[in-house]
C-alpha cells in the first residue's frame, strides 16, 4: 500500500464512510457476528482510481480483526465468484461477469454485489448468524 493510498484512511470523508458502515451493521462483524473484537470495514472489490470512501456502502462491510485477515487472504473477487458459482449460476454468465468486471462497468459492479448479497444472506441464514 502506498503513502498516498493509505492516507486516505487517515481522510475525514472515510472516517465518516467508515462510521456510517459500522452504525449500520450495529458494530457487529458480518461474518460472525463477533461484537467484541476489533472491527474493520472491508472493501468487498477494489477499482482502480477509486478514492477508498467513494463506495457504495453495500460494498463495504463491517469484519473482526480475525475475518477481515481471512478476507485478505483470499482474494475478494474470486471469493466472490466462487460463492457464485456454488450457489449454482451457470458458468457462462461467471465469464460473462468476469470479463465485464475486468471493464470496471457500474453495472456489473451492482450485480456482483447484488448476488454476493443473496448468498451472503443465505450464508448467515443457514448457520443461524441472522
Amino acid at each position: 500500500m502506498t503513502n498516498k493510498y493509505s492516507s486516505q484512511y487517515l481522510d475525514p470523508r472515510w472516517q465518516k464512510k467508515r462510521l456510517e458502515v459500522m452504525q449500520r451493521d450495529e458494530f457487529k462483524c458480518r461474518d460472525c457476528g463477533d461484537a467484541d473484537s476489533q472491527l474493520h470495514v472491508h472493501h468487498l472489490m477494489y477499482f482502480k482510481n477509486r478514492m477508498v470512501w467513494d463506495y457504495d456502502d453495500k460494498l463495504l462491510v463491517c469484519l473482526c480483526d480475525s475475518c477481515h485477515v481471512s478476507r485478505h487472504s483470499n482474494n475478494e473477487t474470486e471469493h466472490m465468484l466462487s460463492e457464485i458459482l456454488i450457489s449454482g449460476i451457470d458458468t457462462v454468465y461467471v465469464n460473462m461477469i468476469t470479463h465485464m468486471y475486468a471493464r470496471e462497468s457500474k453495472l456489473v459492479e451492482n450485480l456482483i454485489q447484488t448476488m454476493f448479497d443473496h448468498i451472503h444472506t443465505n450464508y448467515r441464514h443457514e448457520r443461524g448468524l441472522e
